[in-house]
This record gives structure tokens, sequence and C-alpha cells, in this order.
């Protein structure tokens, strides 16, 4: 059996939920952003030294979608669209650490491009 060995990597700026995220998706629990800083993490993960892949799927999530409940949404879904079309993001979606909305299926989607793009799958 072969197998293949990957990192993934979270990155946002500080309380938009990464560490929640993973929490939840590795856990199932909950426990108690924005697009501004977007285009500087993008050159800094992209000037990362990785000479055996020079593609790594990048998706674009927004967290806390259940605030939109509340009437505290702070980014609009068009303007996060956009930033996604503008830097090449494969794929974007919402998900909500608190409800667990759509937790397990940004794995997912990580895990199968990943697979996807090395052949295995």
């Amino acid at each position: 059996m072969e197998y293949a060995r990957y990192k993934m990597c979270i990155f946002g700026d500080g309380g938009v939920g990464k560490t929640t995220l993973i929490n939840r998706y590795i856990t199932g629990k909950y426990s108690d952003s924005s697009l501004i800083n977007l285009e500087e993490w993008l050159k800094i993960l992209r000037k990362a030294p990785d000479e055996e892949h020079h593609y790594f799927p990048l998706l674009l999530v927004g967290g806390k979608a259940d605030l939109e409940l509340e009437g505290k949404r702070v980014t609009e879904r068009e303007y996060a669209y956009e930033h996604g079309k503008k830097y090449n993001l494969f794929e974007g979606m919402e998900c909500s650490s608190k409800t667990g909305l759509n937790v397990e299926l940004i794995f997912e989607t990580l895990a199968r491009k990943m697979l996807g793009n090395s052949g295995l799958i």
C-alpha cells in the first residue's frame, strides 16, 4: 500500500477562528475576520520553498458563519468571492466552529484536492 504525506497550513489573522476550527474538526466540540491581510498571507505562503511540489491547493474559508444569524456578519460573501477570484483560490466556503457548519467538508475538500493532485485518487 502506498502512503502519501502532506502538511496542511491554516493561516490567518489573530482571532478569526483557526484554532477553534481545528479543535472542532478533531474533537467535534466547540469552545469559545476579515480579508484585510489575505494578500500578505498569500505572498508569504507562495514564497515558501517547495522544490518537489510547485502547486498546492488553497481554500478560502470564512469563519464564524453563525454570526450572520445574529446580524453580526463581518465580511460580505461577494467581497470574499471577489478576493478568492483575484488570488486564484480554487474554492471558498463558509463555516462555523460553533455550530459545526461545513467543518468536516473543509478538511475533506482539501484532502481530496491534495490526493487528486498527486494522482492517488
